[in-house]
């Protein structure tokens, strides 16, 4: 009996031992996943249907400015009635910003002594609902722009729909005739963006990505080719083109 009663007294010890055991385990997070990233390689291509317009960005390689901050050397190029146009811009993420920015200090210092750089904040790598925030600092007031943020379930676009994407809005500028809003999607990036003037409308809309090896769509391989008229163009920005 005595060593029935020992049995029974260890398989009850056994079992609160596992309960506890199981009601310890750790409980797996969703780990989120920024609106923006940059790697070597990683390339967008939109398409703006009503103009015909193909636009593609590409992380060729990284370089420095003057005062040693690394950056990432984006290829923009768009393809107009068989013309591409191509230039060169650098962005980083600092501070929880993904930047735009120029290698050297501005031509004239004393034109913006709070933003020698000319950094530009396009979005936020983990955006809120409400995240209100200025475009780019120390520039005229007749250059300022300010953007809200909202965070949208989903978004369906011509070729996908994505998930939790951030919308940055217009909320304030000078000009009366900008609005518009740039969305960047999470684990995405930029997605797409809507500009809407006076005059005429601009919707672009990410139709491949190839954002840390992984892809997304069908690559348009004309980037590739050397078109019978290639004119190159001054530096541009597809996020300054859309939103500017």
């Amino acid at each position: 009996m005595k060593l029935v009663k020992n049995y029974k007294f260890i398989i009850i010890i056994s079992l609160i031992i596992a309960g506890c055991e199981s009601n310890t385990e750790p409980i797996l997070q969703k780990v989120p996943k920024p609106y923006m990233s940059l790697h070597i390689g990683d390339i967008r291509q939109y398409y703006d249907d009503p103009e015909g317009l193909y636009l593609q960005t590409k992380i060729v390689d990284t370089t420095h400015r003057v005062d040693g901050q690394k950056v990432f050397v984006f290829e923009e190029s768009f393809l107009s009635s068989g013309v591409i146009f191509k230039g060169t811009n650098y962005y980083f993420i600092k501070n929880g910003f993904f930047l735009q920015t120029e290698l050297d200090t501005v031509t004239n210092p004393t034109k913006n002594h709070e933003n020698p750089f000319l950094e530009s904040k396009p979005a936020k790598i983990f955006p809120k609902k409400g995240d209100y925030f200025m475009r780019t600092a120390g520039v005229q007031d007749s250059e300022k722009v300010f953007f809200k943020t909202n965070i949208i379930d989903s978004l369906n676009t011509t070729y996908r729909t994505f998930n939790n994407v951030a919308e940055y809005k217009v909320i304030n500028s000078s000009s009366a005739s900008l609005r518009g809003a740039a969305y960047y999607a999470e684990g995405y990036g930029h997605i797409g963006s809507i500009f809407i003037s006076n005059t005429d409308t601009a919707k672009i809309f990410i139709i491949y990505s190839k954002v840390d090896n992984k892809e997304i769509g069908k690559y348009v391989t004309f980037f590739d080719k050397t078109p019978s008229t290639n004119t190159k163009h001054k530096p541009l920005s597809l996020l300054n083109l859309i939103m500017n």
